[in-house]
């Protein structure tokens, strides 16, 4: 009697299982994971601006003005569209508003390819804000050859409707001279498919 109960509770296990990677092959899943998914960028980087030591203090060390962390993957879904998921954390801006947040973008609208600065994408999309929903964001990713240098950058341009702002990393980092308005990654990499 025992063995029939454990024949039988493991057939019920099996059958779920099978059920369960159909589903999952079926209707494929959120955010990038499923088999069908076509990565375009993807990645992890920081981007800091510092500045030097005050004078007469004793300490080498610059001092830190900015600093954004982010990472993700975006790319195309072949059965439901642009996908992928993109986390940025805004340590400290010039916009006082964004310190200390964390954005996550939700739904991607447009993503598109160009080479005029070695290999980018351009990025549009709406997302939220610590909890705050329809925040929309414009992102271009970029690899590209700087002074002999394989080197990867990033531009985050950030706005909520209603507010009369829009952030963007141009007014806070320095300028890639290869890729006008991007800032090149101090640590992590970048990598965009096309």
């Amino acid at each position: 009697m025992k063995q029939r109960i454990i024949y039988g509770l493991s057939m019920i296990i099996i059958v779920a299982l099978t059920a369960i990677v159909a589903m999952i092959t079926v209707m494929g899943t959120k955010n990038g994971s499923s088999g069908n998914f076509r990565v375009y960028g993807s990645g992890t980087g920081t981007i800091t601006e510092t500045i030097p030591p005050p004078v007469g203090v004793g300490s080498t060390n610059e001092v830190l003005l900015y600093k954004i962390s982010f990472g993700g993957r975006l790319g195309l879904n072949s059965r439901t569209g642009w996908d992928g998921n993109w986390h940025i954390r805004f340590q400290d801006v010039s916009q006082n508003e964004l310190d200390r947040t964390r954005f996550q973008l939700t739904e991607i609208d447009n993503i598109e390819f160009d080479y005029n600065c070695g290999k980018i994408i351009y990025v549009s999309g709406t997302g939220k804000l610590n909890k705050t929903t329809g925040w929309l964001i414009f992102l271009e990713l970029a690899e590209q050859e700087v002074g002999g240098e394989d080197v990867e950058s990033i531009r985050i341009q950030i706005s909520y409707p209603g507010k009369d702002w829009m952030y963007d990393t141009a007014t806070d980092f320095d300028n890639n001279l290869g890729c006008p308005g991007h800032t090149i990654l101090d640590s992590g990499k970048i990598f965009v498919k096309d």
